[in-house]
């Protein structure tokens, strides 16, 4: 796995910046669950989907593995900490599962995609973290460059503008087999940060079989942000931006 501390450190700062403004995926993942089940964020970040829960009135339990993204998000969601409306807490799913276990897990925009080895191994923990008849949905990413080929290995370069900030970001992703690798810089101020993310492609036909291995059924997939949309396969032919998949534990 990549250090993705030492990345987040440097991101932290400016990821509300890039990310804050999509949300074409948190209707979505509220109509999967119920207020009254226990939910769990994994790769909850600086809280761009937890802030959608807590808004719509859903108790939320978030983790992250980076101790600056989270700093953000305690600090950006204080008042719900202090409710008791959502708890944030810092966990590697490689070392142990959580003490407590969940009804629905949600593991949101690519983050599983950052485990570049040994799946198996934080499947095996998140699985131990869900209750009986708990369901899991995870999205993952599919490579640009698989349906652009022109983008590969390309510069671009785009500005930012947030809370009266300035951000010059450049941008340049290379894709070689299942993995991408990326290179940002963000300027802003005179002030120059360069981010190296690594990122890794599983297939659905792979993602089902890490996943049944890891004790789950019913696995379903679907190519779009709508909860009725899940079937049973997914070709890559279907595949543009990403795809979610859903799963039960027994």
């Amino acid at each position: 796995m990549m250090n993705v501390n030492e990345t987040y450190q440097k991101f932290a700062d400016y990821y509300d910046a890039y990310a804050g403004a999509f949300d074409k995926d948190l209707a979505f993942y509220t109509s999967l669950c119920r207020p009254d089940e226990k939910i769990l964020e994994v790769g909850c970040g600086t809280g761009r989907v937890l802030q959608r829960f807590l808004n719509d009135g859903f108790q939320i339990t978030g983790v992250d593995i980076s101790d600056e993204m989270l700093a953000v998000a305690k600090q950006k969601l204080a008042s719900f900490c202090h409710s008791g409306n959502l708890v944030i807490l810092h966990h590697n799913f490689f070392e142990h599962p959580l003490p407590e276990v969940y009804d629905r897990v949600l593991v949101t925009w690519f983050t599983f995609n950052y485990i570049l080895e040994t799946p198996e191994n934080f499947l095996k923990n998140l699985v131990a973290s869900m209750d009986s008849q708990a369901m899991l949905a995870m999205d993952v990413f599919y490579p640009r460059t698989f349906t652009n080929p022109n983008v590969n290995d390309v510069w671009t370069t785009r500005q930012l503008t947030y809370h009266g900030r300035v951000i010059t970001v450049q941008d340049k992703r290379t894709v070689s087999g299942d993995m991408e690798e990326r290179i940002q810089i963000y300027r802003e101020n005179g002030k120059e940060t360069h981010i190296h993310t690594r990122r890794k492609y599983y297939p659905p036909h792979i993602l089902k079989q890490l996943l049944e291995c890891a004790g789950l059924m019913e696995i379903m997939f679907s190519e779009q942000y709508e909860s009725n949309a899940f079937k049973p396969t997914l070709e890559e032919h279907e595949i543009v931006e990403h795809f979610v998949v859903n799963a039960k534990k027994p």
